[in-house]
């Protein structure tokens, strides 16, 4: 499938039951959430909510949006905001994907901060409305929409008993079950790629079974000016690309949507702080990560005994 402007597969590995079915369910169930989230559809429901709400005044969502935005505005807060899903503003004035990208004027930046902050946002569960503060605020589902998807594609093998599968959405994945071409005792080895580095070259190589993984780094998309490279991870805080001394950093986790939000936050807040959250996390969820820094590469307790370099 190619949905959420990457390239999505889901594969079933000995699988005796509809397997048509199955995989029709799962692209369809994929389909639904980019229609309900992509922000640049003019009629997705997020988008819709971009365009029509109006500041101070309860807006009306389908229960999925609410509960999911509401879920991504928990993580919000306990990463205090190294992960704001209303940076939708900010992320059209830097245009990562334009031709020639251009670095923002500091007044145009102060500009979209204004419309910024997951705390001018507030949830009503009675009617499954959301009351925003501020005029022009765009909410992106970019940085969770894949977790989210997975998470849900994952449900859809279990409920079909699925027993092992591989789901790689953009290289956001989990990996269901057992290795059917292992042993049954490693799991599924990962590949983590060396940021920077040509294609192939990997910092570390885990091995684990019924977890995800996702990646954020600098060198997935960015453009530069003036000999700087600017990278699309922006600080929602600054406005401007997230420069902690984080190059790479591979979150693991058995919840698709925390793997992908704490990707992005992990890579915003730092190495010291993004530990800090991985710990509080850890009461919730399985939690591992491999971050890569200007000066060494850090494994988790957990990623150490999953890398088969030993590292």
């Amino acid at each position: 499938m190619f949905l959420y402007n990457t390239v999505c597969e889901v594969v079933l590995y000995d699988y005796s039951g509809d397997v048509t079915g199955v995989l029709d369910a799962c692209e369809q169930r994929s389909l639904d959430i980019q229609n309900m989230l992509n922000r640049y559809d003019n009629r997705s429901e997020l988008s819709r909510l971009n365009q029509n709400y109006c500041p101070k005044v309860p807006y009306p969502l389908s229960k999925e949006l609410f509960f999911l935005l509401q879920s991504v505005w928990r993580f919000s807060r306990l990463c205090d905001g190294a992960f704001d899903a209303t940076v939708g503003k900010l992320v059209g004035l830097w245009d990562f994907t334009a031709e020639d990208p251009a670095v923002p004027r500091e007044k145009e930046i102060e500009s979209s901060l204004a419309a910024c902050g997951y705390q001018k946002v507030d949830f009503w569960e009675t009617d499954y409305s959301v009351i925003i503060q501020v005029p022009g605020m765009e909410i992106d589902g970019g940085g969770f929409g894949k977790g989210y998807a997975i998470g849900q594609v994952l449900q859809v093998l279990q409920k079909a008993g699925v027993s092992s599968a591989l789901i790689n959405y953009g290289g956001n994945m989990f990996l269901l079950g057992e290795n059917p071409e292992g042993t049954g005792k490693e799991g599924w080895r990962v590949g983590i790629q060396a940021p920077w580095e040509e294609k192939g070259k990997c910092l570390a190589s885990l091995c684990f079974s019924n977890l995800g993984i996702a990646t954020s780094a600098g060198y997935e998309r960015y453009f530069r000016k003036e000999g700087k490279a600017y990278w699309h991870i922006l600080d929602p805080v600054r406005g401007r690309p997230a420069d902690t001394g984080i190059k790479s950093v591979s979150i693991i986790s058995d919840n698709p949507l925390i793997t992908d939000l704490m990707s992005t936050a992990f890579f915003v807040l730092g190495l010291e702080k993004g530990e800090e959250v991985a710990r509080r996390l850890r009461d919730y969820v399985v939690l591992e990560y491999v971050a890569q820094t200007e000066e060494k590469l850090i494994l988790s307790e957990g990623a150490k005994i999953w890398n088969q370099y030993g590292g």
